[in-house]
Formats: structure tokens, C-alpha cells, sequence
């Protein structure tokens, strides 16, 4: 089925949105892939779902817009859209995700630190303690 050029003019621009979207959910993975610290089963099982939502997304925008048929100007127009953001603006969030991450670790380091260190002697001084208590209880019964 031939479809006009106002019809293709639509679908191209559809296309550029569809790309956003699989950007956006690309990006939105990249960041769960950061907080997870690269785990291989979690990166792998985000990626094949990234995959079947491509595919998916890919295969319902065609049937929409284009009866079906797949066509080379919108999937050039979803590949082109998707490095353009993800090369540009999804850098500069996973750039963004990275410092507030660091930051976090940091405050979090920072306000547990004392606590880490007062349990670390209270834990140390227990063997020593129960050494004291234990020669003491020696004493009392002879």
C-alpha cells in the first residue's frame, strides 16, 4: 500500500518521538544499571528487557503508522534521534547520576564514620571486658 507524503511526513516525525521514548528508557535503564554497580545477571536481564521493549515499540508504531510495513526512514529516524540525545543530553544525566551518587556515598561515609569507629572500640573492648568480669567471678567463688 502506497501511503501519501503527508502520511510518511507524519510517521517520520512519529518516529523521531518513538526514538525519544526508547532513549528516555535506555537512559532511565543506564541509571538503575549505575545504582546496581554492574552486576552481570541485573545489566543482562535489563538489557534483554530493553530489547523486548524496542522490538515491541518497534513492531506496534509500525503496524500503526504504517499498515505494518517496516519502513527505512523510521527506523533511521528512531536510530538517528536516539544517539543524537544519548550522545548529548543522556551523557550529561548519567554525568549528573554519577555526582549525586558520589555525593551521597560521601554525606553517608561522613555521618556513619563516627558511628563505625565508637562500634569498632565498643566491640574491641568486649573480649577485654569479659576477660575482667570472668577473672573477677573466678575470684569471688574461691
Amino acid at each position: 500500500m502506497q501511503l501519501t507524503l503527508i502520511q510518511q511526513t507524519e510517521a517520520f516525525l512519529r518516529a523521531f518521538l518513538l526514538g525519544l521514548l526508547l532513549c528516555g528508557v535506555y537512559i532511565a535503564f543506564s541509571v538503575i544499571r549505575i545504582l546496581l554497580r554492574h552486576d552481570r545477571v541485573p545489566v543482562l536481564i535489563l538489557d534483554i528487557l530493553f530489547v523486548c521493549f524496542c522490538g515491541i515499540a518497534n513492531f506496534l508504531f509500525a503496524l500503526s503508522q504504517t499498515d505494518g510495513i517496516i519502513r527505512g526512514y523510521s527506523l533511521f529516524a528512531e536510530a538517528a534521534v536516539f544517539a543524537a540525545v544519548y550522545f548529548t543530553l543522556g551523557r550529561l544525566i548519567l554525568a549528573a547520576v554519577r555526582i549525586c551518587i558520589s555525593a551521597v556515598s560521601c554525606c553517608c561515609r561522613f555521618v556513619t564514620a563516627p558511628v563505625v569507629c565508637f562500634t569498632q572500640k565498643v566491640t574491641r573492648q568486649i573480649p577485654v571486658a569479659s576477660k575482667k568480669l570472668l577473672i573477677k567471678v573466678k575470684k569471688n567463688k574461691k
